[in-house]
């Protein structure tokens, strides 16, 4: 179990040398179950309480010309509550000589103070089996299923990915080679336009160590699709307009050099 607090509290003086509440805390609390059902089969729950809290300043103050919205001290108070829960049920994938497969179901609610809420669920699901002496197949799939609520009621989100990865493995040398699709759907009102949309999800990496760690050049191509709703964004910017969402992002991303680790104290990347 965990809990946290974070706070910072402070005026921050705009160029009208007004001085504007610029508080920012972020309070967390939850914890983690781990139970071994068997000896090769894992029971996983998690629960996880946030709850952010900002005083947003910067935009106008209190009296200019023609804000464009509520510029008040009580409108620019802004707080998020968000409850995230999971469990999952399967294989450690540490005896990769067997069959592994491990499943999973989360959700997580969140709300605003201005009744912009959502609810978000996720399922995921990996397997996998020993393909000849030094690799191993697998695959990997993730859906996440997000509805508006409330002041969001028209507003949903769909995200589908699917993933068939080969790892090899051998004398230091490491190699994964995997293709995947992904879906994405987001559905910003009941007469938006159509933006679905069906992309593929590449994911290549090599690496080779030389010395026990110490030095292992590597390279990498990763991919996949990022959540643009509300909550998420919000979580990420808390001083975010309410209710704003965007398109998902596909991302590519790729990155090589070297890495290593000295000493069992020491890494470098």
């Amino acid at each position: 179990a965990y809990a946290s607090h974070y706070g910072r509290y402070s005026k921050i003086e705009n160029d009208m040398a007004v001085k504007e509440q610029a508080n920012y805390m972020d309070n967390r609390a939850g914890g983690f179950l781990d139970y071994r059902v068997a000896e090769a089969l894992l029971l996983n729950a998690e629960v996880d309480y946030n709850f952010v809290g900002v005083n947003r300043y910067g935009y106008f103050w209190e009296g200019a010309a023609s804000p464009l919205f509520d510029t008040s001290d009580e409108a620019m108070k802004q707080f998020y509550h968000n409850i995230h829960a999971k469990a999952s049920f399967g294989n450690d994938f540490v005896n990769l000589d067997r069959f592994n497969f491990r499943v999973g179901v989360g959700m997580d609610y969140f709300a605003d103070k201005f009744k912009y809420d959502q609810l978000r669920w996720e399922l995921d699901l990996k397997m996998g089996i020993r393909s000849g002496a030094d690799g191993f197949l697998s695959l990997d799939g993730r859906a996440w299923l997000t509805s508006g609520m409330k002041n969001m009621k028209d507003i949903e989100n769909r995200i589908v990915t699917v993933g068939l990865n080969y790892d090899y493995e051998f004398d230091g040398f490491r190699f994964r080679l995997g293709a995947g699709m992904g879906y994405s759907d987001p559905i910003f009102g009941a007469n938006a336009p159509d933006s679905a949309e069906f992309v593929f999800l590449p994911q290549v990496s090599l690496e080779k160590d030389f010395a026990d760690g110490m030095i292992t050049p590597f390279a990498e191509l990763r991919s996949s699709i990022t959540d643009n709703g509300y909550g998420q964004l919000a979580l990420r910017n808390p001083y975010l307009y309410s209710g704003q969402w965007a398109d998902n992002t596909v991302n590519y991303n790729a990155r090589g050099g070297i890495k290593g680790a000295i000493g069992g104290a020491f890494k470098y990347m």
